[in-house]
């Protein structure tokens, strides 16, 4: 798998948890709380601006409640 194709999936798992987010009413902070990380981790996360770990999507699902596949492939 190539670089680009890598972030792009990156950039669509971190769209569809910042969609899921905003549909529950919560603040980054908020959900950042919520999966017990920080809130700077978490923007960085979000924004995909760095590699986001299996972990986050695990917590994030679990927030949601969905399936980390409804996360990871839309």
């Amino acid at each position: 798998m190539n670089t680009n194709t890598t972030m792009m999936q990156m950039n669509e798992i971190a769209s569809r948890i910042k969609e899921l987010r905003e549909i529950m009413g919560w603040t980054q902070e908020e959900l950042a709380a919520r999966i017990d990380i920080s809130p700077d981790d978490y923007h960085a996360y979000e924004s995909a601006s760095v590699d986001i770990p299996f972990s986050f999507i695990h917590k994030c699902s679990l927030a949601f409640d969905v399936d980390m596949a409804e996360l990871i492939e839309g």
